[in-house]
């Protein structure tokens, strides 16, 4: 499935300028690693040194948190679009 990925403006800078781009995959953890296969410096902003997801990185498909769907076994559909959110964590 080729679905849209939507970089928000906080980790543009670390994707080279890219607002949006294109990647296969049929669930968001696919689509995700092929994110990162395409622009992989994102990847020490959304994965820890274990290479899960950090807690603070927020996925979203059409406008849903995956967490209120499947996880990031979430099957995605041609069209889809996944927005792929850093929640802003300090004190």
């Amino acid at each position: 499935m080729s679905v849209k990925v939507r970089i928000p403006s906080l980790l543009r800078s670390k994707a080279g300028g890219v607002r949006e781009t294109s990647v296969e995959g049929d669930t968001v953890a696919q689509a995700l690693r092929n994110l990162e296969e395409k622009l992989p410096q994102l990847t020490r902003y959304l994965r820890d040194e274990n290479g899960k997801l950090r807690p603070a990185v927020n996925v979203y498909v059409n406008d849903e948190h995956v967490r209120f769907r499947q996880g990031l076994d979430t099957p995605l559909h041609d069209g889809d679009q996944v927005y792929v959110v850093p929640v802003i964590m300090g004190g």
